[in-house]
């Protein structure tokens, strides 16, 4: 009978009100947490469209540069401050042929016999996507390469076309063994290549850097200077990136930087989105414990009395945490609910565009809201016994 006095007064409407806005604040701010862990997991760490980026940068040619590579090349001292950016994870100069060389298809082969002047750049494995089988070049081997889709493109519905010859399929190509003619300080020496595969992570023609290091080593002449320069990056830093190679006056293709730009508007967005839903939620609570207090100030009378009668304080401030666990509880399993059924939308979502979506547990949502709730519970109990306290 007593309980039944302790929450005589309590404006019910003011409270459901409270209690919706904490629900839509609380609801807004866990969707967004679910939302960047199902983005984190099946789009940066994959690497599939926002990960860890890779992009080449080159200074700018001038109209007349007498100096050849020396007038636009890296030395080590550029390389080294590039490697202490922030925004930069790793770096890597291009390492190019330092001799002539040639290929040239027989005419036995599937194609009629043809040949063309060629250059080679290699790179460490770490920043290629591809390593196909027999990568790992010795000498006596054939040589692997692997080429831009793009130059296959350009042969078929370019040059092929304006000559009739024949078109060829990726599947071909890899098939083919063609002669590779290397010229230079040691002489001259004929080998075997192959096309292992297709890249389009980087645009040119690469070799294995074991291979490349071994041929300019025999048919080298002049010092390598690197004149392009491939960069691993985090797409978060792209606006530090752009400014910096702004003020460097190095180019790149922009066209690359586009998911930097795409995931910095993405972290803004689930930001705005986060700081909405935290000052919701505190609005809402704000409602809710001035509800609550203001309840206590109109039974101000009746505690006092029931303290006097030997009511403990600490059982009558349980009596109110009961209400605010029954409101919480309630709270978290409505937000849960939205937040459950947001992550399968956004789920089918992406897989409507063309992307693999692996649902994300919603454990550490779950974890986050009961935490989340035992600290706002437990200060508010801590203010209830010490304003009722305060009234024996």
């Amino acid at each position: 009978m007593w309980c039944k006095l302790l929450f005589q007064g309590l404006g019910w409407w003011r409270l459901a009100g409270g209690l919706a806005g904490a629900w839509l604040g609380w609801s807004l701010l866990f969707s967004g947490l679910q939302c960047w862990l199902l983005v984190d997991h099946n789009l940066l760490r994959k690497d599939e469209l926002l990960g860890v980026q890779y992009f080449t940068i080159h200074k700018p040619v001038p109209m007349v540069n007498f100096f050849g590579a020396a007038g636009v090349s890296f030395n080590d001292a550029e390389i080294a401050e590039l490697k202490i950016q922030p925004f930069v994870r790793a770096v890597s100069p291009f390492l190019y042929n330092q001799f002539r060389a040639d290929a040239y298809v027989g005419g036995d082969s599937l194609l009629p016999a043809m040949g063309t002047d060629l250059f080679f750049e290699a790179l460490p494995d770490t920043f290629l996507d591809v390593q196909p089988a027999g990568w790992n070049w010795r000498e006596g081997e054939v040589v692997p390469f692997l080429v831009s889709p793009d130059y296959l493109a350009l042969y078929n519905f370019g040059f092929a076309q304006g000559r009739n010859l024949p078109q060829v399929s990726e599947q071909l190509v890899s098939q083919l063994r063609f002669q590779v003619r290397l010229k230079g300080r040691g002489g001259e020496l004929e080998i075997k290549g192959r096309i292992a595969g297709f890249t389009r992570r980087i645009n040119s023609v690469l070799v294995p850097l074991g291979f490349l290091q071994w041929a300019n080593a025999k048919f080298g002449e002049g010092e390598a200077r690197p004149s392009r320069l491939m960069i691993q990056t985090n797409p978060a830093d792209a606006p530090g990136l752009i400014q910096f190679f702004t003020g460097k006056k190095y180019q790149y293709d922009t066209e690359q930087l586009k998911t930097t730009k795409l995931i910095s508007m993405l972290r803004l967005g689930l930001q705005v989105v986060a700081i909405l839903g935290a000052v919701v939620i505190g609005l809402g609570f704000w409602v809710l414990a001035l509800s609550l207090q203001l309840l206590i100030s109109q039974n101000r009378e009746r505690l006092r009395k029931l303290i006097w009668l030997g009511y403990y304080p600490g059982a009558i401030a349980k009596r109110y945490l009961a209400l605010m666990a029954v409101l919480f509880l309630s709270l978290n399993i409505a937000s849960f609910a939205l937040v459950a059924w947001g992550s399968s939308r956004i789920c089918g979502l992406f897989t409507r565009f063309g992307y693999t979506m692996v649902p994300v547990s919603l454990q550490p949502i779950s974890l986050g809201m009961l935490a989340l709730c035992l600290v706002l519970l437990i200060g508010q109990h801590l203010s209830l016994r010490r304003q009722i306290f305060r009234l024996g």
